[in-house]
């Protein structure tokens, strides 16, 4: 949650500079388009915008932390089974 709000008080220093890279990549920035501005990045001879390179690095986040979210989950199981359970026995003890 706080990568959606910080974004939102910082703002471009008017370098090229790394910082200035990863804040355009950010989701506040996505929403707000940079049309008078074009942001590239480069990799060796190739660049891409930032559109492109928002989708490249959102489709690897996205990846990355589906498992990861599924091992979090793996722990709520057995609470979820003992909620449930607990909820079962009200329902019929009424």
């Amino acid at each position: 949650v706080p990568v959606l709000f910080i974004p939102m008080f910082l703002t471009p220093n008017g370098t090229t500079g790394l910082y200035n890279l990863i804040l355009f990549l950010l989701p506040y920035r996505a929403t707000m388009p940079e049309i008078s501005k074009y942001i590239s990045y480069q990799f060796g001879g190739f660049v891409m915008d930032a559109l492109a390179v928002r989708a490249i690095v959102y489709t690897i986040l996205t990846a990355v932390f589906i498992p990861l979210s599924r091992l979090g989950f793996k722990k709520q199981i057995p609470l979820l089974k003992k909620l449930l359970f607990t909820i079962q026995q009200f329902i019929k003890s009424r």
